[in-house]
């Protein structure tokens, strides 16, 4: 059974990605995560934390965001994958316009976007539902060359 506040989880992750993007919220870190990048965000009893992980000696990142109500954990979004640094803004704006227009696709950026020369692609798993979702996400130069990609899954976390 799914309490009500378990249905605005949507409204709360489009909100909560949307304004860390928008008003560049300063990324903290976890002191015994060494390298971690936090971005929180508060909404009434919500609160959402993105936290990811890079490595200087590589393109490879991984992340979690997860969502809780009250302080209990009740959805979470997992990424891993690698892009390119020519790509990163590229996938900042495709990320951002699936927030704005508040669509759920996995958690990320919508079926097919082209813009300037690269494209991005998201195949979702069926069934395409906020409730339980993984996919993989791939960006593509105008001359088809591989510019990184991630996987991703996540659930929410159902309260009896």
């Amino acid at each position: 059974m799914f309490k009500p506040q378990e249905y605005q989880i949507p409204r709360v992750f489009f909100t909560a990605m949307r304004d860390r993007y928008a008003k560049g919220i300063k990324k903290g870190t976890i002191i015994d995560l060494p390298r971690s990048k936090t971005i929180p965000f508060e909404l009434g009893d919500f609160r959402v934390v993105d936290c990811y992980f890079t490595s200087p000696d590589s393109e490879y990142s991984f992340g979690q965001t997860i969502i809780w109500h009250k302080e209990v954990p009740v959805w979470t979004m997992s990424y891993q994958g690698w892009y390119l640094k020519s790509a990163i803004s590229f996938l900042k704006r495709v990320l951002f316009k699936a927030y704005t227009d508040e669509k759920f696709f996995g958690g990320r950026g919508p079926r097919f976007y082209r813009e300037g020369g690269m494209t991005y692609i998201n195949n979702i798993k069926p069934p395409n539902d906020w409730r339980h979702f993984h996919g993989h996400e791939k960006i593509f130069d105008r001359n088809g060359n591989n510019l990184g990609w991630h996987e991703y899954q996540g659930l929410l976390l159902p309260s009896k």
